[in-house]
């Protein structure tokens, strides 16, 4: 099967290759100018390792490809769609590798294969809200119409006051039940 292997890295640079350049070897160049770029080319069994610090491999059996970790990648954390691993993963598309703070994204369409190489956003600032009661009535809303916030639910006297109600009317209900069957 001739399938093409496109990837787009962090510059967004598109290298092609096809099924026949595999494996294909995931790495950092740790260089002075590319300072921790993170790379996708075929692997060449040179056995020098050099300014590179290899992740993995995606390579291809039965005709399905999937990614194989470094042995001795012990630092980098490496997740598969956000669950940690540590030996061999069967890739589909859809699926996202995250190596320290780049995903791979890896997506198939007929006889395409698209690799794309991003960096990860930044998280949203989370502000939790205050802990203690605020009474909105205080505050100089309508009387009719007050509200509070006690321990993070929220209701209105009048959702207060059906609830009263309907309790006491299923009571009523249940009495009468009670003296017409007895």
């Amino acid at each position: 099967m001739t399938r093409i292997i496109e990837i787009y890295n962090e510059k967004q640079e598109q290298i092609e290759f096809n099924c026949e350049n595999l494996p294909l070897e995931i790495y950092f160049l740790n260089n002075k100018e590319e300072i921790n770029e993170l790379l996708i080319e075929p692997f060449y069994d040179n056995k020098e390792l050099g300014d590179k610090n290899v992740i993995g491999y995606i390579a291809e059996e039965e005709e399905h490809l999937f990614f194989q970790p470094f042995e001795e990648n012990s630092s980098n954390t490496i997740f598969h769609n956000d669950e940690i691993i540590k030996k061999s993963v069967w890739l589909k598309s859809g699926d996202t590798l995250q190596i320290k703070h780049r995903i791979i994204s890896y997506s198939v369409s007929g006889d395409r294969i698209s690799i794309v190489i991003s960096r990860v956003a930044k998280a949203p600032v989370i502000i939790s809200p205050p802990q203690k009661e605020i009474n909105i009535h205080e505050a100089g809303n309508n009387p009719e119409k007050s509200t509070h916030i006690e321990n993070g639910s929220y209701k209105s006297d009048k959702q207060k006051n059906k609830k009263i109600i309907s309790f006491f009317f299923v009571i009523l209900i249940l009495l009468a039940c009670f003296v017409f069957f007895c």
